[in-house]
């Protein structure tokens, strides 16, 4: 038996097909003729109440043996119904944490379906843009780091730009010397550009699109502040700043939006983009 005890493992299926059941049972019985025939052979037989009287006297062993096979059999059948039983309750468990993910998933997909963007902008794919922030593994959805830690960047950089294009108007506003202005310019021109960019490769990452009418407006706003003159920065009250400044911001109320849907998934999700919301104004507790 201990030799081939990996044979006799209790599992899940059905008590007929346990061989550790059948050996409880079978074992005994063998054990109780083992034991017992060397005693009986030398008597014949005798069905007198006295027969009886005197088998009982010379079996109690084999019989004791005999007796033990229901009680081994009941023990094997309440372990293997324990098993059974934690068998039925993990795949419960599992069955319970699919549909918890699904729910969320859907849940997650109609709440997308229903966001207005503020710029205009339309969300292509409900499910490609929780796709691109999590995956799938063993029945849960994780969080893909890569992605935020992607975006988080091109966030920083947007933010950055527009902080530098701020200075630089100032600096081209309070500049007393005339050869400054061109390189102060240039630099305005190159964060714009950076900031245009930065904002399309993040609307294209998420699957959020404009038509054609709004693509065309888009694309004249930037052409526009690029191609500003400078007379039109130099003295214009701040208004440059401010245009550019609203223009990001509404895209980062945006982007927000769809974070805070996402978060129903993982709150981590909106822990890692709080600190974008908060410089910007965005957050809400």
């Amino acid at each position: 038996m201990y030799l081939f005890r990996g044979q006799f493992r209790l599992t899940e299926k059905s008590l007929d097909k346990q061989k550790l059941f059948w050996v409880a049972l079978i074992i005994p019985f063998f054990s109780f003729l083992y034991f017992g025939i060397p005693i009986w052979i030398n008597y014949s037989i005798d069905i007198s109440t006295n027969g009886y009287e005197h088998f009982l006297k010379i079996s109690i062993l084999p019989l004791y043996i005999l007796a033990s096979a229901p009680v081994l059999a009941a023990f094997v059948a309440n372990t293997h119904r324990t098993i059974q039983t934690a068998k039925q309750i993990i795949e419960t468990e599992k069955k319970n944490k699919v549909d918890t993910v699904f729910s969320k998933f859907n849940f997650t997909c109609e709440r997308l379906s229903k966001i207005n963007l503020l710029d205009g902008r339309k969300i292509v794919s409900f499910d490609s843009i929780i796709l691109l922030f999590f995956h799938f593994k063993d029945n849960e959805l994780y969080i893909r780091k890569k992605i935020i830690n992607e975006l988080l960047s091109k966030f920083h950089t947007i933010i950055k730009s527009k902080n530098e294009i701020e200075i630089e108007i100032d600096s081209t506003n309070n500049s007393c010397e005339e050869n400054e202005i061109p390189i102060l310019w240039d630099k305005i021109y190159k964060n714009i550009n950076d900031i245009n960019n930065n904002y399309l490769y993040i609307c294209m990452r998420l699957g959020i699109y404009l038509d054609d009418d709004l693509e065309s407006q888009h694309r004249s706003m930037f052409k526009g502040a690029i191609n500003i003159k400078l007379e039109h920065i130099l003295g214009d009250s701040g208004r440059t700043k401010a245009h550019i400044e609203t223009y990001i911001n509404i895209f980062i109320h945006d982007f927000k939006k769809i974070i805070d849907i996402l978060s129903i998934i993982d709150e981590r999700v909106k822990n890692d983009f709080d600190e974008i919301f908060i410089i910007n104004g965005h957050y809400m507790s």
